[in-house]
């Protein structure tokens, strides 16, 4: 800041400053739990070591006096970036292919469903993409956290799965994130009591929602899931 040119320049890029904190304040959950919320702060940073940039510039170019040096640091710093570009790339158009033939089974074996609840990762949209099936998302641990925050009523997992059931039938529990699923005790003893099981392997967990069980015995889906989760 000391270093920025007097006037609007310097003016203007206080107020992004300010405008940032508001913004921090504003959504003052999400800016720390979700990284894209920083985005903002990418062109406010790069406007303020904007003057350093060019000290260091300037103090190249008497250091530096004939032409290809300078050149070939540009090269350098270009050359960084391309690779870095190319990484960000690499990463964000090649999905794991485990976890796309994952989805796509799954998609296979709810025949493509419409009337799906999913309790996996990024909310399911993975698992919607390319197990083309659609639905809704199950809340995880940190969407209860937030609606305690927010002052909302936290439903049990009983209250809101027959809400669920109640306003838009849906056919089949599609559970990936067994983790998230061992955090919430109360979700996965109504499961596997009162749904049967679909079909179940290391990778994932389908409960058949369109029927509820009728008997529990030796070989029953309580049975089965519990000796999984239990190993």
């Amino acid at each position: 800041m000391l270093l920025f040119r007097q006037g609007l320049p310097k003016a203007i890029l206080v107020g992004l400053w300010i405008g940032y904190a508001l913004f921090g304040l504003t959504f003052n959950y999400h800016i720390h739990t979700h990284d894209y919320y920083q985005l903002q702060f990418v062109p406010i940073v790069a406007l303020s070591i904007a003057p350093i940039g060019i000290l260091i510039s300037d103090r190249l170019a008497q250091t530096c006096a004939q032409w290809h040096w300078r050149l070939a640091l540009l090269g350098v710093l270009l050359f960084a970036s391309l690779l870095y570009i190319r990484e960000v790339r690499w990463s964000l158009r090649s999905p794991d292919p485990r976890q796309v033939s994952i989805a796509q089974e799954i998609g296979a074996i709810t025949q493509h469903s419409t009337k799906a609840i999913f309790l996996t990762f990024a909310y399911g949209k993975p698992l919607k993409y390319h197990g083309e099936i659609a639905g809704q998302n199950w809340p995880s641990g940190g969407d209860f956290r937030l609606e305690k925050l927010t002052g909302k009523q936290v439903l049990t997992a009983k209250e809101r799965l027959d809400s669920l059931i109640a306003q838009f039938s849906p056919e089949y529990f599609v559970i990936t994130d067994f983790q998230e699923l061992e955090s919430q005790q109360d979700l996965k003893q109504y499961l596997t009591g009162a749904f049967p099981v679909l079909e179940q392997n290391h990778d994932y967990l389908i409960f058949d929602l369109r029927r509820k069980s009728n008997q529990m015995n030796e070989t029953s889906p309580h049975r089965s899931i519990e000796a999984k989760f239990n190993r």
